[in-house]
């Protein structure tokens, strides 16, 4: 669940709404990805967890097959033919209720390192904001926070993790997703074909 609704759950609506975006004037595809991708590695023998299962490993997996999937996304677009870039964006360290362990708060003597090493909210978003506004952005652009570690700051332009953008990674990942969700992206900027399943 943790994987389809962080990554499979994007891409095949992302395949989806791609013709009505090449339609549009200056459309992008802003994928939302967390600095939890520096620690993640996707796991091909058991995306399900069904061979163990550990919460913040499967989190920074979903949130680096969110980057693989944006910047496989944008070379796949530039590749053939289409107007639409894609992006990705993370918030920094942003205090939010994703600190909440299911029902229990953020742990009383968290909460001071916390608010020193993390942002609000709505410095947390402004990544988001240049990633779906900046007119000078190309495509497979990463957004983050300017401040150390990318953890809090103003939005720039920011620097992945060296090798990070693996090849042959992406591909297979790119190639799980479509049969997984059943979504295929066209090679053309016409048409995208996809089957459901129910």
């Amino acid at each position: 669940m943790q994987f389809a609704s962080n990554h499979l759950g994007h891409f095949a609506l992302t395949g989806r709404l791609l013709p009505l975006l090449e339609i549009g004037e200056a459309s992008r595809i802003v994928t939302l990805t967390s600095i939890a991708y520096r620690y993640g590695t996707i796991y091909f023998d058991n995306l399900d967890g069904e061979s163990g299962y550990s919460s913040s490993k499967f989190y920074s997996q979903s949130k680096l097959a969110n980057l693989l999937f944006a910047k496989e996304l944008n070379d796949r677009l530039k590749t053939h033919g289409y107007t639409t870039i894609s992006v990705a964006a993370h918030p920094g360290l942003s205090s939010t209720n994703l600190f909440k362990l299911g029902k229990n708060e953020t742990r009383w003597f968290a909460k001071p390192l916390l608010k020193l090493f993390s942002q609000p909210p709505s410095m947390g978003a402004l990544p988001m904001i240049m990633a779906a506004t900046d007119d000078s952005l190309q495509g497979g652009e990463l957004i983050g926070p300017d401040g150390a570690g990318g953890r809090k700051g103003n939005p720039t332009i920011e620097e992945p993790k060296t090798d990070v953008y693996h090849s042959a990674t992406m591909r297979k990942l790119w190639t799980v997703s479509e049969d997984l969700t059943n979504t295929h992206f066209a090679n053309d900027n016409e048409t995208v074909t996809h089957s459901a399943t129910r």
